[in-house]
């Protein structure tokens, strides 16, 4: 980690855990080095610094290009690793920019929904994982985050906000499947979700 993301890391952690009983399963699936992806539902916009400070890895986002006009902001998230994105277009720099991250062995945060749930309920995935996934044979970690969309209630609640990560999927088992690439893609999407289901299922706590 930089000095800064670091520095980030342990204030943000010791927020949440102060104020809202931050606890966090499953941390050792995920590799201490090496390319993966961790996939998450969504539904807030503090579950990107919660899932980051939930592992030691240093991650890299994608984050809508509307946060980068708010001058201060832009800065932060700059210097954590953000990469702006136009979420209304096929935005191929920022996808490329996203994948070499992947490419240069780091761990990246990726939503399967493509944006948040206003319910709190899990939607359904869409291809961009899958392609991300396939095009630089990146293992998955599924993550299950709740409490973010809730903070004022989940104030000084020893279960206000919990981070579950399952166990890796690993790519080769999708290398010599005979579909169609968007089939493909699709179904990574589809499995991976279907596994953050599971880990939202098996929430007890």
């Amino acid at each position: 980690m930089t000095f800064f993301y670091k520095l980030c890391h342990r204030v943000v952690f010791t927020f949440f855990k102060l104020v809202y009983g931050f606890k966090v399963a499953g941390a050792e699936n995920i590799p201490e080095s090496g390319r993966i992806i961790l996939a998450s539902n969504h539904i807030s916009a503090f579950d990107p610094p919660a899932i980051g400070v939930a592992t030691k890895r240093m991650l890299f986002y994608l984050a809508k290009k509307e946060l980068f006009s708010i001058p201060i902001l832009s800065t932060i998230i700059r210097h954590l690793n953000t990469i702006p994105i136009d979420r209304g277009a096929g935005d191929i720099k920022a996808l490329k920019m996203f994948t070499d991250s992947l490419q240069r062995e780091h761990a990246v945060l990726l939503f399967p929904e493509g944006t948040r749930s206003r319910d709190g309920k899990i939607g359904e995935a869409r291809e961009g994982i899958g392609f991300i996934a396939s095009k630089t044979e990146s293992d998955i970690i599924p993550c299950f985050i709740r409490g973010t969309n809730d903070l004022r209630r989940n104030f000084l609640s020893r279960t206000g906000i919990r981070v579950y990560f399952g166990e890796r999927i690993e790519f080769k088992h999708y290398k010599n499947l005979q579909l169609p690439k968007r089939q493909l893609y699709k179904k990574i999407s589809n499995d991976v979700l279907t596994r953050i289901k599971q880990l939202k299922d098996a929430d007890t706590n």
